[in-house]
């Protein structure tokens, strides 16, 4: 995909941080709270309650509300630092989508704000926005780590 304008570059650090921001904000909350749980917004599922329901109950929700929070501080740093996209856009469009499903409500709720975060997080990947004003290229060329980058491919596609 060509990125070659000024504005297109402006656009995509603008959607890499705002959609970062959305989840550096909610982990740093979530992270030093000891009593955050996942339990009631999955319990208020208006679509596949019996899977939302398991996913509230032990063993489950102990996993889940130490995993969520972690994983909305982590995945947010990344997109604002602009590394490992291709991994944050997976683990935070996965996380968005299972937002969105329990309260879709057809017809009248088809593009709600986590759809439309989903999908800027696939362009975002799409378009390789790390490499746009973030650090993926210092890390995996200029960086004292990059001899480490260069011997292991899969690392570098993590990074990437």
């Amino acid at each position: 995909m060509n990125t070659d304008t000024n504005l297109q570059k402006w656009l995509i650090l603008f959607f890499r941080i705002s959609m970062g921001w959305v989840f550096l904000s909610a982990g740093l909350r979530q992270v030093p709270d000891s009593d955050w749980t996942a339990a009631g917004f999955m319990s208020r599922s208006d679509n596949f309650s019996a899977f939302f329901d398991l996913m509230s109950s032990p063993p489950f929700i102990n996993l889940i509300n130490v995993v969520v929070p972690w994983a909305h501080l982590l995945i947010g740093l990344a997109m604002i630092l602009g590394i490992g996209m291709r991994v944050s856009a997976v683990g935070g469009g996965l996380l968005m989508f299972l937002y969105y499903i329990p309260r879709f409500e057809f017809p009248d709720v088809i593009v709600e704000y986590h759809l439309v975060y989903t999908a800027i997080i696939i362009y975002l990947a799409a378009v390789r926005a790390g490499q746009i004003y973030g650090i993926e290229s210092w890390v995996l060329e200029k960086s004292p780590l990059n001899g480490l980058f260069q011997r292991n491919q899969w690392l570098r596609e993590i990074v990437k």
